[in-house]
């Protein structure tokens, strides 16, 4: 199983405080780096559900849109465990989550897609195949 995104990435969305917030339910202070990571793992997991019959899986690279919203997923599962509230900026959250679910059953389905990948380590993106020009067409074959 490969993550998608990161516990920074998740710190770039909605910031340190927050995700201390909501990923220390012990009180100790920090963020619990173990509770980031399961939540993590599980968001990456549930895009692959969707993405692992059309385009296998994991996806590697990762296409920018995945990281995104395997982030967004993240956090929402976090404000689950910690005690989804609506009266909260959680609704915002789950209306988040509920679009994410419509793309991924639209990535299933195969009218999304994953998106381009982002350049890997070494700044390049896969292969593309290129083709010589036709030789035949319709103009080429007139009369025959």
């Amino acid at each position: 199983m490969s993550a998608y995104c990161t516990q920074q990435d998740l710190v770039d969305r909605i910031g340190a405080a927050l995700l201390l917030e909501l990923s220390d339910l012990d009180g100790t202070g920090e963020i619990d780096d173990a509770r980031v990571a399961q939540v993590i793992e599980a968001a990456s997991a549930e895009i692959d559900t969707y993405a692992q019959d059309r385009y296998g899986s994991p996806l590697d690279p990762v296409p920018v849109i995945v990281r995104s919203h395997t982030a967004d997923i993240a956090v929402y599962l976090l404000m689950v465990a910690r005690g989804y509230d609506q009266a909260l900026a959680d609704g915002i959250w789950a209306q988040r989550y509920k679009r994410i679910m419509d793309w991924a059953r639209d990535l299933s389905r195969g009218a999304a897609t994953p998106g381009a990948p982002q350049p890997s380590e070494q700044g390049t993106l896969p292969a593309f195949v290129s083709t010589p020009e036709r030789v035949f067409n319709r103009d080429t074959l007139k009369g025959f």
